[in-house]
């Protein structure tokens, strides 16, 4: 009789084992479908596998946290509660399974909402470029997050920089209406020393000017593209519109370095010219707005001043006429691309 009970029992605590162990393979696999269906999630939330190599370390401690999390977790179970592990950490990883189908659903329907901002953050986007690009004043807009997302960020510095340039193409506009003063080469002031003197002191004043609008460029490039590096991008907005704005905006402003400088060399001929006239003052006749020099040797070296002026004038006149053309070219192409 004895016999028999000690057989039930061992049988007992074998069946007893065996279900343990079954426990405990189903809790594994759980548990490691739940580290997928985590990862997965990450991923999603991340906005795509393509997006992980943005910020690479960003995204691997992103996806490797709640990991090590369940991996730790899972430790815990299994080496508390000897007699019942198998059971809770069943319980465990059914937990774990249901947490992560949560997420997953949650960053699903979060990547949705996102990709949906996304197309307005894009459209929004264009209409500044569009703006810039036709030389429209852009005006100051609230950036909803909202609406726009996570490219809120992205919206707000474009916006802020294109206003910032806006101001600084007024200020070489300004030049431009100083260079164009025809009083400049009048019979009056080549005639009145003091005139000449006026003008060619206030055409050094204009290429300091230059000077300060050119570092003020410089230094505005370096702060675009350090707010642009630090600011959510994602690699929609990046292919479908990034790229071009950026072309054509650094391409803008190394348009508006170009016409400093040619106009800088407007005024430096036109500089020359004057300080040549003023030491020359008795030693010509103007007749019908024209110089005329007594000596031949004064009116060839007069001539090749006035030629390089003119030179000057011409190069900043194509440049110009090229700005112009290439500005209604971009805005057909902008017209024409598919929304």
């Amino acid at each position: 009789m004895t016999d028999f009970y000690r057989f039930e029992e061992k049988d007992q605590k074998k069946a007893k084992k065996s279900t343990i162990d079954f426990k405990l393979i189903i809790g594994v696999v759980l548990i490691l479908i739940s580290i997928g269906i985590t990862i997965t999630s990450g991923v999603v939330a991340l906005g795509g596998i393509y997006s992980l190599s943005d910020n690479a370390t960003y995204s691997a401690v992103y996806l490797l946290a709640p990991v090590i999390v369940i991996l730790f977790l899972s430790s815990l179970v299994l080496l508390t509660g000897k007699d019942k592990r198998g059971r809770n950490f069943l319980i465990f990883s059914i937990l774990a399974s249901m947490l992560s189908f949560g997420n997953l659903s949650t960053s699903i329907n979060q990547a949705y909402d996102e990709a949906q901002k996304e197309k307005v953050a894009i459209e929004k986007i264009t209409n500044i470029y569009k703006d810039f690009v036709s030389q429209k004043d852009i005006i100051k807009e609230d950036i909803p997050d909202e609406k726009y997302g996570k490219s809120r960020e992205l919206i707000r510095v474009i916006q802020e920089k294109y206003i910032d340039f806006k101001d600084i193409t007024k200020e070489i506009d300004s030049i431009s209406d100083i260079v164009k003063d025809t009083s400049t080469f009048s019979s009056e002031t080549f005639r009145d020393s003091d005139s000449i003197k006026e003008k060619i002191a206030r055409l050094e004043n204009i290429s300091k000017d230059i000077m300060e609008v050119d570092n003020k460029i410089e230094e505005f490039v370096d702060k675009f593209k350090y707010d642009l590096s630090n600011v959510y991008i994602s690699k929609k907005v990046k292919e479908e519109i990034m790229a071009d704005l950026e072309e054509e905006f650094f391409s803008s402003v190394q348009t508006s370095t170009r016409s400093l400088k040619l106009k800088n060399a407007i005024v430096v001929n036109m500089k020359d010219m004057l300080t040549y006239i003023d030491e020359k003052q008795g030693a010509f006749d103007i007749k019908n707005e024209k110089v005329l020099f007594y000596e031949d040797k004064d009116d060839k070296e007069f001539n090749v001043l006035f030629g390089l002026y003119n030179r000057a004038v011409d190069e900043y006149t194509w440049h110009y006429q090229y700005v112009l053309e290439n500005s209604s070219k971009k805005i057909e192409e902008l017209e024409q691309k598919p929304k």
